[in-house]
């Protein structure tokens, strides 16, 4: 028979992965917003890589802090954790994450427009390189 204080942990820690959850759906659904991806496969991959980041994470946490056990009392320390982030920390965090997911487009779509005049301009030189004979000839008069 299990102690108070380790199912207590177990709950505490059942909490935590609603709200990883939670938290990590909402990341999926702001990138998937802001990369507009809306193709099946997309769809698909996307999915596939949040259940598997979530489940690696529950089960993680379940085998350390209640060696693996799941009771009733997990799931509902999930749905309390997934309902507490939903009450009270989806908003700040999908505006945060939006707010940071624009800012890094708009810095990656900068970068990338430096970088293509500067690729063009090492693009020239190495073509002038090329054509620069390796040795120079010299007429020594002797």
């Amino acid at each position: 028979m299990a102690t108070f204080f380790y199912q207590l942990k177990g709950f505490g820690l059942s909490v935590l992965v609603g709200l990883a959850g939670g938290w990590l759906y909402d990341l999926y659904q702001v990138s998937f917003r802001l990369l507009r991806l809306r193709t099946r496969v997309a769809l698909a991959l996307g999915d596939t890589l949040f259940w598997l980041c979530l489940t690696v994470l529950a089960c993680f946490l379940f085998f350390a802090g209640n060696t693996g056990g799941v009771r009733f009392y997990t799931f509902l320390g999930m749905l309390t954790g997934f309902f507490f982030y939903c009450r009270f920390l989806r908003r700040p965090t999908v505006a945060a994450a939006t707010c940071a997911g624009s800012a890094f487009q708009r810095f990656w779509q900068r970068f990338l427009r430096f970088l293509s005049p500067t690729a063009r301009f090492c693009r020239h030189w190495a073509r002038l390189l090329r054509r620069w004979p390796s040795r120079r000839r010299c007429n020594h008069e002797e």
